[in-house]
């Protein structure tokens, strides 16, 4: 999970930084990259810049087992165990990660990622790392959204469910983010729900998992999740899990 959620920040860092240029109202000739904008002239510190950036991408990602639910008394469901106390939506703002892992009853599983600061809507304006970025700088009719900033695609989405104004569930279809995320973890289903302008990212069936009151065990998505089975103990709506002798604490979602 660690990685997964490096991948959405670092991305979102970098929209951060094309949001900041594009309304800046600067129209001076530069060069734009993952770390900064370098002007056109300093053509050694762009290419310091360049190298910084691909020894980065070069380093061994830090990778970090997160730790996830443990239940009660188990069902069958097709044929597969699945603990009933389990199933459902749970909520986490530790390890770095806020937001909410979703066990679903058929063995499928949800991530949901709650953007906050990083992303969001203000009135009309749309707030990207803290960079506001009024309406008339990205296109909305209704249905299809789009932010284009200095020449490079930030968010394509398309509106799927009713909504007032910006509110509503999209399906994101282009952009950085989901450029990133579809590179590192191809076919994953990424939507975006706006709701009174906050943003969240619902990826969903990322893992497969098995439960029996005990332990959860991954049939799919260990790369996104880092680990391939943890144990887990629901009480009530609380939940602790464990991993690697690293605890987790989690509250069902309501």
């Amino acid at each position: 999970m660690k990685r997964f959620l490096a991948v959405l920040m670092g991305c979102m860092l970098i929209t951060g930084t094309f949001a900041s240029c594009g309304s800046d109202g600067d129209s001076s000739e530069a060069t734009t990259t993952a770390a900064g904008t370098v002007s056109a002239g300093d053509n050694e510190s762009s290419e310091k810049a360049t190298e910084a950036d691909t020894e980065k991408d070069t380093e061994e990602p830090e990778t970090e087992a997160p730790s996830v639910k443990t239940g009660e008394k188990t069902s069958e469901s097709s044929g597969t165990e699945i603990d009933s106390e389990l199933v459902g939506a749970w909520d986490t703002s530790e390890g770095g990660y806020n937001g909410a892992y979703v066990f679903n009853a058929d063995g499928t599983g949800d991530i949901l990622l709650y953007f906050g600061d990083m992303l969001y809507f203000k009135g009309d304006s749309l707030v990207v790392e803290g960079t506001e970025l009024p309406s008339d700088m990205y296109s909305f009719d209704g249905t299809h959204f789009s932010l284009v900033l200095n020449g490079m695609d930030v968010l394509t989405m398309d509106k799927t469910t009713s909504g007032q104004g910006l509110d509503g569930t999209y399906k994101v279809k282009s952009g950085a983010v989901y450029d990133e995320v579809s590179g590192e973890y191809g076919g994953l289903s990424f939507n975006i729900e706006v709701k009174g302008g906050k943003c969240t990212g619902i990826f969903e069936n990322c893992f497969g998992y098995t439960a029996d009151g005990k332990k959860v065990s991954l049939t799919s998505g260990n790369a996104i999740l880092g680990v391939g089975e943890f144990s887990y103990k629901v009480n009530g709506d609380e939940m602790v899990a464990e991993s690697g002798g690293t605890k987790q604490y989690f509250t069902r979602k309501k």
